[in-house]
């Protein structure tokens, strides 16, 4: 609701009452009431930031190989946890995860001065704003080809025509009423990137094959030099 006065709304289960929380933890990821996810992020680049802080402790008894497995295994498996359902965050947040990350990147290579796009560059890495967008996509295919856990039938619809078109898998793309809410929806942001896809790759005939060409897809790749994304990069 719009409205600025929020409801006291209690649930009596068997006796009890259960009142609304501010922030609410389930499976690792913690939910807030406005649904923008800050808390979690906060508490995911401070756990990130720690973890660097340890890492750089213990850089000079480890090589670049030692450093780049510590890294994935435990500073990148933070924001590898669950993405999809946090990435419609802030941009202020979106912001915090790549200084958080590029800060980490820079223990693992030891090197200050060098620019994002190369630290990403040779961790075989991307930043972490597309690694969310690849897996809202793979979900998407999860979803189409049953190997996702059963959603509604009509949760995305195959665009249909008159004419015989070459590309069968564009699904129908719907309307939003807020931005917050319909533009940055799993749902919404999943087709506009599935549409987005070449064909050859939206045809993959397994799991492993579509990973394999969407890892080397440049698609998710902008290069305008104002975005989000091309800030971060330079």
């Amino acid at each position: 609701t719009r409205n600025k006065v929020k409801p006291q709304i209690v649930f009596n289960v068997s006796g009890i009452d259960i009142r609304p929380e501010p922030t609410v933890k389930l499976l690792g990821v913690t939910f807030d009431e406005s649904l923008n996810f800050e808390s979690h992020i906060s508490n995911l680049c401070h756990k990130a930031a720690n973890q660097t802080n340890a890492l750089k402790r213990i850089s000079n008894f480890l090589d670049t190989k030692g450093r780049l497995n510590v890294y994935n295994t435990f500073i990148n498996s933070n924001f590898a946890y669950c993405p999809v359902v946090w990435h419609s965050c802030s941009a202020k947040s979106a912001d915090r995860l790549e200084n958080v990350n590029k800060r980490a990147l820079r223990s693992v290579y030891q090197e200050n001065e060098i620019c994002y796009r190369d630290l990403l560059d040779r961790a075989d890495k991307p930043m972490l704003y597309v690694a969310r967008k690849q897996q809202i996509i793979i979900h998407v295919y999860k979803i189409l080809n049953d190997l996702a856990p059963p959603f509604s039938p009509d949760f995305f619809k195959v665009k249909t025509t008159q004419y015989d078109m070459r590309d069968s898998y564009t699904l129908v793309q719907p309307l939003y009423n807020t931005k917050r809410y319909g533009y940055n929806s799993f749902m919404y942001q999943g087709i506009l990137l599935w549409n987005s896809l070449p064909l050859s790759i939206k045809k993959s005939k397994n799991l492993m094959e579509f990973k394999h060409k969407l890892n080397n897809w440049n698609g998710l790749i902008c290069n305008c030099g104002s975005c989000f994304q091309c800030k971060h990069l330079t």
